[in-house]
């Protein structure tokens, strides 16, 4: 019994430090929400420490919602770890929709998946690798907030945990590496987080 307790805690201890460990000084560049749309910019990945990151939320925006990420494998930096190049393994976009500090789900809708793809996960400047045009909620009201979570992983580390639902989620207008807590025990740190604000109106041609 001993045995199985100690081996439930090395395993708890090891997903906790799995948790939110893509944003650190090798890595807050590699991987981010870039924005959405023509151009409502959450990060510009400009920054050249991560102490001068800064990323911003809130922005007034039309759907349907087009996203741009940068995606990269992640340089080994954590104790104990091998030198070298970690690849991204799998790659999540998700959406959750609040309306007057209450959320219109029980959960978070999953835009696109990739799960270990046969090509490399690194682009050099941001994509709208998830597609384009393809978040528009239905029954959404102007002053609705989209909530945008961008998970990764190279099948040890991560960006976030998909399990949590972050019902008491904060999304500063402004985050920076010391403003952004916990998140509410799910991770996903600035660069992987975005909210941003529905201003009731549709997009042209779409």
């Amino acid at each position: 019994m001993d045995r199985i307790k100690s081996a439930i805690a090395v395993m708890a201890l090891t997903a906790l430090s799995s948790m939110a460990c893509w944003f650190t000084a090798s890595n807050f560049n590699g991987n981010f929400i870039h924005g959405v749309n023509n151009f409502a910019q959450h990060y510009s990945g400009a920054a050249a420490t991560i102490s001068n990151a800064t990323y911003t939320n809130g922005m007034q925006v039309a759907t349907p919602l087009t996203v741009f990420i940068k995606v990269h494998a992640r340089t080994a930096d954590q104790p104990g770890e091998e030198a070298g190049i970690k690849e991204v393994t799998r790659a999540v976009l998700q959406y959750r929709v609040r309306r007057n500090g209450t959320w219109r789900s029980a959960g978070w809708t999953t835009v696109k998946e990739y799960n270990n793809p046969n090509w490399d996960m690194n682009v050099d400047v941001p994509v709208p690798l998830f597609g384009s045009n393809n978040i528009s909620p239905s029954g959404l009201a102007a002053g609705d907030e989209i909530y945008l979570r961008l998970y990764v992983t190279d099948g040890v580390y991560q960006s976030g945990d998909l399990e949590e639902a972050q019902d008491n989620l904060v999304v500063n207008n402004t985050e920076t590496v010391d403003s952004y807590g916990d998140r509410d025990g799910g991770g996903f740190p600035p660069p992987f987080m975005f909210r941003v604000v529905y201003n009731g109106k549709r997009r042209i041609g779409f």
